[in-house]
C-alpha cells in the first residue's frame, strides 16, 4: 500500500509541472500576440550636400553640381519659365561659382528673382523603392543681405525640375518674394552670404 501511494504522488507531481509547462506556453503565445510585428526604424539624417561647380560641363561620378547662380528678370510664371536651363545672357548678373564677383547687372527699381541651378545624383535624389526622384528630399537655401531693402533670412528656395536619367536630375531652384520680385534701389547692393544644399536620405 505505501509503494502505490509513493507511486501515486511521483505521477501527481509529474502532472503538475506538465500543467505548469502548457500555461506557461500559452500566456507566452497570448504575450507574444499582443506585441505584433517587430518594426525597425531606418534613421535619416539631414546632411549638407557638396555641389561642385559644373557651369557647362558635363557631370561625372555620384557627385552633386552646381551649373549657375542668377539675378534673373522676374517671371510671373516661375513653374514654366524655370522648368527649362536658364542662358547667362538673359540674366541681369550670373555667376558659376559659389564665391566672387558676379558677372553683369541688376538695375534698380527693377523687379528679379535669385535662381540656383543644381544636378543631385541618384544616390542622393533618387527613389530606388518607388523608381522617383524626390525633390522633397533636397533643401536648397539662399540668405542675401541688401543695403537698404529687407534683408532675406535664410529661405527654402522652391524647385523646378529642369530634366533627369538615370545618374543625375536637374533643378532650377528660385525665391521671388512670394510672387512679388525683389528689388534694389539706386546704387544699392546685395551680398548674397550663403547658398547651400541639404538633404535626407
Amino acid at each position: 500500500m505505501k509503494e502505490q501511494k509513493n507511486h501515486f504522488l511521483k505521477a501527481g507531481k509529474l502532472a503538475a509541472v506538465f500543467a505548469v509547462m502548457i500555461v506557461a506556453a500559452i500566456s507566452g503565445m497570448l504575450y507574444l500576440s499582443q506585441i505584433g510585428e517587430v518594426v525597425v526604424e531606418q534613421t535619416i539624417r539631414e546632411r549638407e550636400i557638396r555641389l561642385i561647380p559644373l557651369a557647362d560641363g558635363e557631370p561625372s561620378g555620384d557627385e552633386c553640381f552646381m551649373k549657375y547662380f542668377m539675378a534673373y528678370p522676374h517671371q510671373a510664371d516661375p513653374a514654366t519659365a524655370y522648368a527649362s536651363n536658364l542662358s547667362n545672357a538673359t540674366a541681369y548678373e550670373y555667376r558659376d561659382y559659389l564665391s566672387g564677383e558676379m558677372t553683369g547687372e541688376t538695375p534698380f527699381n527693377t523687379a528679379f528673382d535669385y535662381v540656383f541651378a543644381i544636378g543631385i545624383n541618384d544616390t542622393v535624389g533618387y527613389n530606388i523603392t518607388s523608381s522617383l526622384w524626390m525633390p522633397s528630399w533636397i533643401y536648397p537655401n539662399i540668405t542675401v543681405d541688401f543695403d537698404f531693402a529687407s534683408d532675406i533670412s535664410e529661405t527654402q528656395m522652391t524647385m523646378v525640375e529642369i530634366a533627369n536619367n538615370s545618374n543625375w536630375a536637374w533643378y532650377n531652384c528660385y525665391v521671388n518674394n512670394a510672387g512679388a520680385g525683389y528689388q534694389i534701389t539706386h546704387n544699392e547692393k546685395y551680398n548674397v552670404t550663403s547658398i547651400k544644399c541639404s538633404g535626407y536620405w
